[in-house]
């Protein structure tokens, strides 16, 4: 390889590199509540009470506990498991299908900030 080459292929790299970087930190940034609550809004509300209470119609209905957002157990819950129990549901919860990654991890953001 001659220099003109090596300089062509290490200027892609870091290009590409500088690509991962950018996406990677998107990916991996933290959530925003406000967007949450608006996803929340539209997904949610059906079971769970904008203050993360379970909605008594729901639980009437469904005739099994909804758990409470804002309890210890589920804050205690890592992002992860919060985003798995939305994308793939859990016993009674059904999936929330539909949702980006970034929307996900605003409506967690927005469950943290239930946090009693």
């Amino acid at each position: 390889m001659n220099g003109s080459s090596l300089r062509k292929a290490a200027g892609a790299a870091l290009i590409v590199l500088a690509a991962a970087i950018v996406y990677f930190s998107w990916w991996a940034a933290p959530g925003n509540a406000a967007a949450g609550e608006a996803v929340y809004k539209d997904h949610c509300l059906l079971c769970h009470a904008l203050n993360g209470q379970p909605q008594f119609t729901a639980e009437k209905v469904s005739r099994t506990s909804i758990d409470s957002l804002t309890e210890r157990d589920v804050q205690a819950k890592s992002n992860a498991d919060l985003k798995k129990i939305i994308v793939e549901g859990d016993g009674h919860m059904p999936p929330v299908k539909g949702l980006s990654h970034r929307e996900v991890v605003n409506v967690i953001a927005f469950i943290r900030s239930l946090k009693k």
